[in-house]
């Protein structure tokens, strides 16, 4: 018996790998490329996995034979059998599901398309938060957020109608909603995320008040701004997730003309990660029909696909280190495991690494280095020091997440009430400290699509920051060497 559960396992094992791994191509093949037909050959995908599921005999005469014989199976191939098990749960069709995705795709495909015309040019809103938040005066600011946000009243019901979507396919599982749906597919608890937000919330409000109140005097008197309110519209990007670049001039201009994707590249080259395979096959600049944000693909060991847009800008770079950390963490963990193993990792050490790593690219000088053309990666003399710059940016992006992950856990709740914006403008101000009165467009949450298309990333975000600041109190970074830095940090972050 034992040699025919082993042939099946493995033939259950490679032909289950080679579906799923069609799925993420055609995954990646809509992000980069969203097309109707990348629509029709994901969706087959996702119906030749849900046919396998059904109807392979290998697979279902595997499945009578672990419900029996558990014992029969060794520890990998039982802790396999249950992330099939699991794969099986989440496509397994019903006609709730096929209506959400079908939609959903619909939605995601429009968001990636859609084009603003902004002074007799079509663009993007990511481009126009770029503008935005290097724009210095007024006009210009109420101008290009104006036009930011114009695609609120095309989206506004396709969203509510995504998420009551998900509501109905959460409950053809026999969850409530979805984000109980979600908590149990990634086995979190609903009073951690709660107390993990109050914590972040509690370690980095005091410090943000300040921020904010001096951000707003300096913005203030830069923009001539004569008004007793602070429209949130001052702080440049839409969303006020970055420190305004044009209050610091050497963060303004060190991007300027800089290639991002090399910079990025050459940094963890210098960290002793050569990515040219990880590159050739990845996506990295801005184009038509491609998803305007970061993103990854994790199709096997030997294929991790990335997707950003390199703007020669501090947010560009940004990004860009961030995401590749992730790629290197996604790649060192998933090395010499089994296919379907290799997906057991905590996301939230994932984003505490990949904000590390972005933290130490920028503070140790080797990022302005590369930019500066140095040749010799052991000069001391920094051309220009962005450390403190650095530290503001991501105390606002903190609480932006801080806003956006409290409005995502939510949502159903207040779906229920109909009352999505109030809810969204009672986040801004509770973490944000923005009134409702000052925010420029209320509904602006309709343009934040990671909502739908990867819903809760602002948690597991939120948790990343919290975990990284909970290792830059308790780890002496400073005596790690830079060259190793990076590969210690994630030999401490696994053994965690």
């Amino acid at each position: 018996m034992n040699n025919n559960i082993n042939e099946l396992f493995e033939n259950v094992y490679d032909n289950l790998k080679n579906h799923l791994i069609n799925y993420q191509k055609e995954k990646w093949n809509l992000l980069t490329n969203a097309t109707s037909e990348n629509k029709k050959r994901i969706l087959s995908s996702v119906s030749d996995l849900n046919n396998y599921f059904l109807s392979d005999s290998n697979y279902l005469e595997l499945i009578g034979l672990y419900k029996k014989f558990p014992k029969k199976f060794n520890d990998e191939q039982k802790r396999t059998f249950e992330n099939i098990k699991r794969i099986n749960f989440l496509i397994k069709s019903t006609p709730q599901q096929e209506n959400y995705y079908d939609e959903l795709i619909i939605v995601i495909m429009e968001l990636i398309n859609t084009r603003i015309n902004f002074n007799n040019k079509e663009t993007t809103t990511s481009h126009l938060a770029d503008l935005s938040e290097h724009a210095v005066s007024l006009h210009d600011i109420k101008k290009i957020q104006t036009h930011f946000f114009k695609p609120i009243e095309n989206f506004k019901d396709k969203i509510k109608n995504i998420l009551y979507l998900r509501n109905q396919y959460a409950k053809s599982k026999n969850y409530n909603n979805y984000y109980e749906f979600f908590l149990k597919v990634n086995n979190l608890k609903d009073e951690m995320i709660r107390k993990h937000i109050k914590e972040l919330d509690s370690l980095t409000c005091e410090e943000y008040k300040k921020l904010k109140t001096n951000l707003e005097e300096e913005v203030s008197k830069k923009l001539k701004l004569q008004a007793q309110n602070v429209p949130s519209y001052i702080y440049g990007d839409p969303f006020f997730r970055t420190y305004p670049v044009h209050l610091d001039e050497n963060v303004n201009t060190m991007f300027k003309g800089k290639d991002i994707a090399y910079t990025a590249k050459k940094f963890f080259e210098i960290m002793g990660y050569d990515l040219n395979d990880i590159f050739e096959i990845s996506d990295l600049y801005i184009r038509p029909g491609k998803y305007q944000y970061p993103f990854i693909v994790d199709i096997d060991e030997n294929d991790i696909r990335f997707s950003i847009n390199t703007k020669s800008n501090f947010r560009g770079t940004y990004w860009a280190l961030r995401t590749l950390s992730k790629v290197i963490y996604i790649r060192e963990i998933s090395k010499n495991k089994n296919f379907f193993l290799k997906g057991e990792y905590k996301r939230e050490k994932i984003e505490a690494f990949s904000i590390l790593v972005t933290n130490f690219a920028f503070t140790s000088g080797i990022i302005s280095k590369i930019l500066a053309q140095y040749e010799d990666e052991d000069e001391e003399n920094i051309p220009i020091d962005i450390s403190n710059y650095t530290v503001k940016n991501n105390l606002i992006l903190i609480r932006f997440l801080l806003t956006l992950s409290n409005f995502e856990i939510n949502i159903d709740e207040s779906y229920k009430k109909n009352s999505l914006t109030d809810l969204w403008t009672k986040s801004v101000k509770k973490f944000q400290f923005i009134n409702p009165e000052n925010i420029y467009y209320q509904d602006g949450w309709v343009l934040l699509d990671s909502i739908i298309i990867d819903p809760f990333s602002s948690v597991f975000e939120m948790e990343g920051f919290l975990l990284s600041k909970k290792l830059e109190e308790k780890l002496d970074f400073k005596n790690i060497k830079q060259k190793d830095f990076v590969k210690n940090l994630f030999e401490i972050i696994e053994k965690m």
